[in-house]
């Protein structure tokens, strides 16, 4: 089973699809959330054993602001179109590193993952550059963070 570690935007969804509903219509996204993090192939159990791990996690909220547009996991090959912080995002990144070190022994995290919130799939959007005209009216995106599921 392929899961993933995510902060639910449903409260601000409202936000979301002010923003996003004029410009894309049905290209974009139903459900709209920050990754954290993909966690490898688990089965049921392990994924049990994780929601219930991070029930047990506990964090401050924080705010972030998403404010560059990309696609990942590069313009040249791109697979879905997303916001992220482009100024690194310190209180993200100490964020994760919590939650890395809460399942350390449990599920793996790669260093490398850059958390998102996905606006739209390459399908649905087509080129990247009429892409980044189409998203540039959404951005800057502030979020609370104060939530984490599976």
């Amino acid at each position: 089973m392929r899961s993933f570690l995510g902060i639910d935007l449903t409260r601000q969804r409202t936000k979301l699809y002010d923003m996003v509903w004029p410009k894309l219509g049905p290209k974009g996204v139903d459900e709209y959330h920050l990754t954290l993090q993909f966690l490898p192939e688990v089965e049921y159990s392990q994924f049990l054993e994780i929601r219930d791990h991070l029930g047990k996690f506990a964090y401050p909220k924080f705010n972030i602001t998403l404010d560059e547009f990309v696609a990942m996991p590069s313009a040249a090959k791109p697979q879905l179109y997303a916001l992220i912080d482009s100024w690194g995002a310190p209180k993200l990144h100490a964020f994760r590193l919590a939650l890395k070190e809460h399942f350390k022994g449990k599920a793996e995290f790669s260093p490398v993952f850059k958390p998102h919130v996905t606006i739209a799939r390459e399908k649905v959007l087509g080129d990247f550059y009429a892409g980044c005209d189409t998203i540039n009216a959404i951005k800057p995106l502030d979020l609370i963070v104060d939530n984490v599921s599976i």
